[in-house]
């Protein structure tokens, strides 16, 4: 199927629109998804970081007995609401508790090895969560510290992101239609006045130009150029119009001179030798129009090829002499009185012989 071109500019427009709503979407999506995990991924290790100082500082004065109040005081100082818990570790395994939030009691996450860090995602009542673990030794004893914060409003807030590029795309993909198609109707209006002024010129007119804009963009530049082509056109019309007009006159002058030589050997008795004459005179002038005829598809040719023609030296005054009986027949035959003296003067001249000649 063979699309117009200005529904494929607006394909190709809403297509490039469509993609760069897609990436950018895509970009701003990624982007404040690993920013908001990155936020809370640091508020979390500083808060494990300060759950670790205090119980370091708490080993260290030997105030290990009010552990649970002290670690239910510390906890509500924690910002943006983050819940901590606090075990034993015995031989590797979670064991008694030393503090919990109360909304802790519902989460539960894996327990890192000894020494990592351990971030993960969790999900319980239909509420999400980011966490952090990791256990610590203080003299004899080993503590799993595991903190955590709601990410809840974030993960609606992406979900929400989500929902607004999937609707912003159609939205986005008819407006860049609307647009599309806007600008590339604006765009080929001058293609259309082009076409229109095209369509007006034929054999018989090619007087009208193409309209320029004034703005020397492609269409201008293609303009000028058609232009320029119609004006070589129009000349080569012109110029086979006036060998038209030439050959015809050429070949008029011979024809007419046929004519009154047999209208004049009509018209009264002639002797033998008056018969010859005349017959002679009708014979040289269709040889001068078999060369006039050579000659003229001489010309067109040379003008066709842009050759020139054979040109020498030779006497005018035979050229003159030889043309004179035919003039002195086209006087006689409209009662024009024809005097041509002949000169003995030598007059040297270049050019085609058969041209001046005939």
């Amino acid at each position: 199927m063979k699309l117009s071109i200005r529904t494929r500019l607006t394909l190709w427009f809403s297509a490039i629109v469509a993609l760069i709503i897609s990436l950018l979407g895509a970009g701003i999506f990624y982007g404040a998804s690993w920013g908001l995990q990155q936020a809370a991924d640091f508020e979390l290790r500083t808060g494990l970081d300060g759950v670790s100082a205090f119980l370091a500082r708490k080993f260290t004065r030997h105030e290990m007995n009010n552990l649970t109040d002290e670690l239910q005081e510390h906890s509500s100082l924690l910002p943006r609401g983050k819940m901590l818990r606090v075990r034993y570790v015995d031989r590797g395994v979670a064991g008694p508790l030393v503090y919990q939030a109360d909304n802790m009691k519902p989460l539960t996450f894996l327990a890192p090895n000894r020494g990592q860090v351990l971030l993960q995602d969790v999900q319980s009542n239909g509420r999400f969560y980011r966490s952090i673990s990791k256990t610590i030794k203080l003299g004899q004893s080993e503590f799993l510290i595991e903190l955590a914060v709601d990410q809840s409003e974030y993960v609606h807030l992406k979900e929400q992101l989500v929902w607004l590029f999937i609707f912003a795309l159609p939205v986005g993909l008819l407006l860049a239609g609307f647009a599309g198609y806007w600008t590339s109707n604006r765009i080929l209006i001058p293609l259309d006045r082009i076409t229109e002024t095209a369509s007006l010129i034929d054999a018989q007119n090619l007087g009208p130009s193409l309209p320029l804009s004034g703005t020397n963009d492609e269409l201008d530049r293609l303009s000028k150029t058609l232009n320029g082509m119609l004006q070589r056109i129009c000349a080569s019309y012109e110029r086979i119009a006036q060998f038209t007009a030439d050959a015809s006159h050429e070949l008029r002058t011979p024809i007419a001179h046929i004519r009154s030589n047999a209208e004049l050997l009509l018209m009264k008795p002639r002797s033998r030798s008056g018969m010859t004459c005349g017959l002679s005179e009708i014979l040289a002038e269709c040889d001068y129009m078999a060369n006039l005829i050579s000659d003229l598809l001489t010309l067109a040719r040379a003008d066709a090829h842009n050759s020139r023609l054979t040109e020498e030296i030779f006497e005018l005054a035979e050229s003159a002499d030889a043309v004179a009986p035919r003039v002195r027949a086209l006087a006689a035959a409209k009662n024009i009185t024809f005097r041509y003296p002949s000169h003995s003067r030598v007059a040297p001249i270049y050019g085609d012989h058969n041209a001046v000649s005939e």
